[in-house]
């Protein structure tokens, strides 16, 4: 598209958003008497007309547009930014403005409200909120780089249908226009927004639904915790990440929004949004905002850093000002949230098939019929793949992904998602046919975690420690019991189990102390969350000293760090819950994993090294049937075969060779070797074991590269066709009962049993095999923090024969290769 803005021509490059809509993207309705009523749109009405791109020749621009009934969107340049959309019901007719064109008759707010009001009193501070950089000792997982998906359910209420302008085909127009947005705030925090399900409440909201955001809020959130619990397994309100209400009435006052905070991936990840304006990029800013609560982000102070001439998403009150975006503050409190697990379920990455749209290459996604697509020709750099065909180089079996090393996948066993020595996760391993890493899993809620002291909640482990030093930073503790029973009963700013719907504060009785305001000692003097707050000092009878922080009268409970959050102990085999001290369910899983294993979040048993899945009742390679294996028991079987055998194959080709060591499982595509020499039985280990990985086995020596690659790649036609794989060539030995050339005399004398010496440097034959170099992968930093013994090739396999000499030591593997992990960026 060209685009004419005052003196200037804008030329939009343009790629329809194929993230946008998952394959078996869904809608749903209601008939008049409740029944559910599940449409799958047929392909005709599922291609759509969402795109994103950028401005040619602008460097750092970037547009989002809808091309449905003409054009609507936004165009972000370097210094201005620009909206577009139809002028009337005239679609060949638009307008372009600036926001700041356009005025507010009301500043409209989030419902998360935090204190901003000067006020000190007696042993009260107040302080302004400021996340800090993180201490030396903290690292950085890897999941903080990962690509991640956040897979999003949307409802419309039926104020949203009853509009006059919201035709049923106008609301699902409009809520994708308002997703594609969504999308491209979320995408430059690396995360991509997937619309999986539409909700349409059309006879009748299925919820009360009145003008207060926080009861409405409690009362959607509900609403999804009992579709998680009561739908049947392939409902969407089960396998998505996030649930949003699409509110077409007015809340109280200036609120357009409310969201639970810290709560992403739980069952209670979710907000509720007023579609406050006919521009939907407005109430998709709004709906960013939200969600950013969900991810752990609070509102932005005067200490947040935006971009040049961009207002902050987080920002308390929004505005027609310029274009939005995240803060320095949101950014780290999404990292700070991502090191805590807070993301567990964005790192399933979907199924190609599932991605919408039929396959283009060039647009960086690996689709249906696609072996790789490293972008356009222009911008592929990749050794691995062919821009032009979407096909992978000759010898290539992958091109990118975490079990991808050197266009090969990495072997079985090798960690692709460590756990940081986290409790409550579980390392997902390289399957060795796949480059991707398997679906991130964790332990099912409920497994003792922290010494038993704690319990799993969506895979972290939750203690009253760990949120002190959250909100007061390291060396910060949970206060003493008393702290807990004495101040909480107060029911008031300093202490209370929450709030009601009448915002009066809630008094926590002996049993629910626990459960209600946060009391900690130590830490900074400063919290580091939220905006300006109010911070309580409290002493217990001359002796412990407690602290909370605490917002004003209109602040929600739900916004408020303060609270312990749901899913913390409280007492054996209980955990918070909404303000209360309630009993967990009972856990039947890991019974059936036969005390060689644990139960995983899906269910499925996750087996100690040694025992095979599904159900650790024989001998195996430890993992789960979502995880991947622990070991390789096949490739170490292998290796030892190699260095055995040759002496007795001597001449036999390396082909027919390998042939008769391989079996392959077609079904599997696991290799299994069909050796008598089995290796012992590993021990039985404790469950926490699958956490500290062992070292992956050597891979099989790689076929030779069969294909040169300029370094400035020129792709005109597609590659020739692919040549048959050449095997390694196997060691060349020397025929029976030949000696090799002796020196000059005289001669020395060799005995019959001890094979001649080859003097150096004349390159000179040997009776006695090469024993073939094993190139160990590098082993990644996260793996372990216990440093890894080398393997003694000795312990392995038996001695030699006396007859024959030994064989020579294997060379070492070359040193893990680690990356020094970015900074993070300190506020001061």
């Amino acid at each position: 598209f060209s685009l004419q803005f005052g003196n200037r021509t804008l030329i939009l490059e343009l790629k329809l958003n194929d993230e946008l809509l998952p394959k078996d993207f869904t809608t749903s309705t209601y008939t008049d008497n409740g029944e559910i009523i599940m449409e799958k749109p047929k392909l005709q009405d599922r291609n759509h007309c969402y795109y994103q791109g950028k401005v040619r020749n602008i460097k750092g621009s970037h547009v989002i547009m809808s091309t449905c009934n003409g054009l609507r969107g936004c165009i972000t340049l370097p210094n201005d930014f620009l909206l577009i959309e139809p002028l009337g019901a005239d679609s060949s007719k638009h307008v372009v403005y600036r926001p700041s064109d356009r005025r507010l008759n009301n500043i409209e707010s989030c419902g998360n409200e935090e204190h901003t009001d000067d006020h000190f009193s007696e042993n009260v501070d107040k302080f302004a909120g400021m996340l800090r950089g993180n201490s030396p000792h903290r690292h950085k997982r890897q999941t903080s780089t990962e690509k991640k998906f956040l897979e999003l359910l949307i409802v419309a209420d039926k104020a949203q249908v009853s509009r006059s302008k919201h035709t049923r085909i106008e609301l699902d127009s409009r809520v994708k226009e308002l997703v594609n947005y969504l999308h491209g705030f979320y995408k430059k925090l690396s995360i991509h927004v997937v619309l999986s399900h539409i909700e349409v409440w059309s006879s009748r909201d299925k919820i009360p639904l009145k003008t207060n955001a926080k009861e409405v809020l409690n009362e959607f959130l509900s609403y999804r915790q009992n579709k998680i619990r009561t739908d049947s397994v392939d409902s969407p309100w089960r396998y998505t990440d996030n649930a949003q209400l699409l509110y077409g009435g007015s809340f109280d006052g200036t609120t357009i929004g409310m969201a639970s905070v810290k709560t992403m991936c739980s069952s209670r990840s979710g907000g509720v949004n007023q579609d406050h304006q006919s521009n939907v990029f407005y109430t998709a800013a709004t709906l960013a905002h939200e969600m950013g609560h969900n991810f752990g982000m609070h509102h932005d102070s005067s200490e947040c850093v935006c971009a040049q001439n961009a207002q902050c998403i987080m920002a308390a009150s929004s505005g027609f000002g310029s274009t939005k975006d995240w803060s320095s503050c949101s950014k780290d409190y999404l990292a700070q949230s991502i090191r805590e697990g807070l993301g567990n379920c964005l790192l399933n990455v979907p199924d190609p098939s599932r991605l919408y749209g039929g396959p283009k290459c060039g647009n960086d996604i690996v689709e249906m019929g696609e072996e790789c697509d490293c972008g356009g020709i222009e911008e592929c750099s990749s050794l691995c793949c062919n821009a032009t065909t979407c096909k992978l180089n000759p010898g290539a079996k992958c091109e990118t992904g975490p079990c991808c090393l050197s266009c090969q996948y990495s072997p079985p066993g090798h960690v692709c998602r460590g756990t940081d020595n986290k409790d409550c996760d579980l390392a997902e391993y390289c399957t060795g046919f796949s480059a991707n890493c398997p679906g991130n899993v964790y332990m099912e809620n409920g497994s003792p975690c922290n010494n038993k002291q704690a319990y799993c909640s969506d895979g972290i482990c939750l203690t009253h420690d760990m949120q002190c030093q959250g909100v007061w930073g390291d060396g910060a503790v949970s206060g003493v019991d008393i702290c807990y029973q004495q101040v909480n009963k107060l029911g008031n700013w300093n202490g209370n189990c929450g709030k009601d719907l009448n915002g009066n504060f809630l008094k926590c009785t002996k049993e629910n102390s626990k459960c209600g305001k946060l009391q900690c000692s130590g830490g900074g003097p400063r919290p580091m969350v939220g905006r300006d707050r109010y911070s309580f000092v409290n002493t217990i009878g001359g002796i412990h000293k407690c602290k909370t922080i605490s917002s004003d009268d209109n602040a929600t409970d739900v916004s408020d760090p303060g609270l312990v959050r749901d899913g913390t102990a409280c007492g054996t085999m209980k955990t918070c819950n909404d303000g209360e001290c309630s009993a967990l369910p009972a856990m039947t899983c890991s019974a059936t994993c036969n005390g060689n294993g644990i139960c995983n979040n899906l269910g499925n048993c996750h087996c100690n090294r040694g025992w095979a899945p599904p159900f650790c009742n024989s001998e195996g390679n430890g993992g789960s049937i979502n995880s991947g294996p622990i070991t390789n028991k096949q490739s170490k079987s292998l290796n030892l075969y190699i260095l055995v055998m040759p002496t007795k194959t001597r001449c036999i080709g390396s082909s027919s060779y390998l042939k008769v060591l391989l079996h392959t499982d077609t079904k599997n595509r696991t290799p299994i070797v069909m050796s008598i020499t089995q290796p012992s039985r590993p021990p039985i280990v404790s469950t926490n074991v699958q956490n500290t990985p062992s070292r992956p086995p050597p891979p099989r020596p790689l076929a030779p590269p069969q294909v040169s690659v300029s370094v400035t790649p020129i792709r005109t036609a597609p590659p020739p066709p692919k040549p048959p794989t050449v095997p390694p060539p196997v060691p060349s030995f020397p025929p029976p009962n030949v000696q090799p050339p002796l020196p000059p005399p005289p001669p020395p004398t060799v005995p019959a049993s001890k094979p001649p010496v080859p003097q150096p440097p004349a390159p000179k034959p040997s009776s006695t095999p090469s024993k073939p170099v094993v190139t160990r992968p590098p082993v990644p930093s996260f793996v372990s923090k216990q440093p890894i013994k080398p393997d003694n090739p000795t312990n392995n396999q038996p001695p030699p024969p006396p007859s024959k000499p030994p064989l020579p030591p294997a060379g070492k593997p070359p040193p893990p290769v680690s990356k020094k992990p970015t900074p993070d960026k300190v506020i001061s």
